[in-house]
């Protein structure tokens, strides 16, 4: 079997949804081992924009007016017997790299019409393409898949129904943050994308049950807001760099804050956990509640700290790396092995309730 996959991101295989699609390739090579299977990435090919003259459909071969990489890709999606359309959801649909490549299709149809089954119309194919199945992939910046993706959904339905196979993963921005539980959770998403691809190899379908599984999230709205939107920092007009260091320093405190577990802090106290950046004097704390975080940056504001991070302005944003492994760091009686975000939420429980800080210096 050929298998054709179309890569419609900008930024090629560096795009979020590719690791999906190469999840999904990997589960299908595990069942059928003798597929061809040709990438392409149109951002790396020259394909101009559909002038909408008509050449093509005035002329019995379907040549097209222009002569660039579609001239060959139309051919190898011609002779595809499995399309794999692999994008970003830009505005609501397929990215515009992809959009441009299926408008260039067009040469592939007559310009007479016909009525589809649903209703519809339809050109009429220069060629049989009923046996031509597809699997759509594609990822979402947005947390909720309503009123977001239904568009690119209802676009490839109308296309190839009943040849159709469809993966969304909306969080899809997660997929290029390097943190051990986003990793950790992208990595789970990523073994049921492998597990759909070895189905569809073996039945031409997803089941059910991996369907539902790839529907679900990486993490609930309130986090996965904090996650993406703190991601950015973004100078504002006559900002000064020691502004611009501040708001990233809180911008970390507040995805650190995201990660973390708040199940257990359900108490009328919040959990505190104090930054010290000690070589600028500059301290925030971090309220944590079950139902809820804040970044306290009014010392008026502040309360009994149950853990102290203290840390050099020039290594705070090397604290997540000493967070997400077991390493060694000092602290005022002893050793302290952490081991993730967890680890400091099970160090602020046990001092909250023997009412006893600790202090960890970085």
């Amino acid at each position: 079997m050929k298998v054709l996959v179309i890569n419609g991101s900008p930024r090629g295989d560096a795009g979020n949804t590719i690791h999906i699609t190469n999840a999904f390739l990997k589960g299908m090579s595990m069942i059928r081992k003798d597929d061809e299977v040709e990438r392409v990435n149109l951002i790396d090919k020259n394909i101009g924009f559909c002038r909408g003259c008509f050449y093509c459909w005035n002329n019995m071969e379907g040549r097209c007016s222009q002569h660039d990489d579609m001239d060959e890709l139309r051919e190898k999606f011609k002779n595809a017997d499995l399309v794999i359309w692999s994008t970003p959801v830009h505005t609501f649909g397929m990215s515009a790299l992809m959009k441009n490549f299926l408008d260039r299709l067009l040469p592939l149809h007559l310009g007479t019409m016909e009525e589809r089954d649903d209703g519809g119309d339809q050109h009429i194919a220069r060629y049989n393409k009923t046996a031509k199945q597809h699997v759509l992939i594609a990822t979402c910046g947005f947390y909720s898949y309503t009123n977001n993706v239904e568009a690119i959904e209802k676009h490839f339905e109308i296309m190839h129904k009943g040849r159709l196979e469809t993966i969304i993963c909306c969080e899809g921005a997660l997929f290029h943050i390097q943190h051990p539980d986003i990793i950790r959770r992208a990595n789970q998403y990523l073994n049921v994308a492998r597990r759909a691809g070895k189905e569809y190899a073996f039945s031409g379908h997803i089941s059910e049950e991996s369907k539902e599984q790839l529907r679900k999230r990486f993490y609930a709205r309130t986090e996965y807001h904090i996650l993406a939107n703190h991601h950015w920092t973004i100078p504002e007009p006559g900002m000064t760099e020691e502004q611009l260091e501040e708001k990233r320093i809180i911008n970390v405190i507040h995805c650190m804050g995201a990660l973390m577990n708040r199940e257990s802090f359900t108490g009328d106290m919040p959990g505190v956990a104090e930054f010290d950046v000690w070589d600028k004097a500059y301290k925030a704390q971090l309220h944590i509640r079950a139902e809820r975080l804040k970044v306290v940056l009014d010392r008026e504001e502040f309360l009994p700290p149950n853990l102290i991070i203290r840390v050099e302005s020039g290594r705070l944003f090397e604290l997540d790396e000493k967070i997400r492994f077991n390493r060694q760091m000092n602290t005022d009686s002893g050793t302290q092995e952490f081991s993730g975000t967890q680890a400091i939420v099970n160090r602020m429980l046990m001092s909250m309730k023997t009412g006893r800080c600790v202090t960890v210096k970085i």
